[in-house]
């Protein structure tokens, strides 16, 4: 069966504007998983802190520089400690 795609053939409901706004939030929550995520960056290298979970022998969150997971462009990682959710949490309070 074949399809149509008809551009301004109704009335809009909201400004196109609008709605493309309304997009870009949208994709940028959905990148923002956790509530630090997309907001919280490495004091020594710049790199953005990412979400890991730890099984030792609680299950803890701990947010790490992405640099230290993976190669940084520079060839090394960084060596920031990883910070415990909880006291990432209690320092933003």
């Amino acid at each position: 069966m074949s399809q149509y795609y008809v551009e301004n053939d109704h009335p809009a409901i909201i400004p196109k504007s609008v709605f493309m706004q309304v997009q870009q939030i949208i994709k940028q929550r959905r990148n923002g998983k956790y509530c630090f995520s997309q907001k919280v960056f490495c004091g020594k290298c710049g790199d953005i802190l990412q979400r890991n979970m730890w099984y030792r022998p609680e299950k803890v969150a701990v947010w790490r520089c992405a640099s230290r997971i993976k190669r940084s462009k520079i060839g090394r990682r960084c060596m920031i400690r990883n910070i415990k959710e909880p006291l990432l949490k209690e320092a933003t309070i």
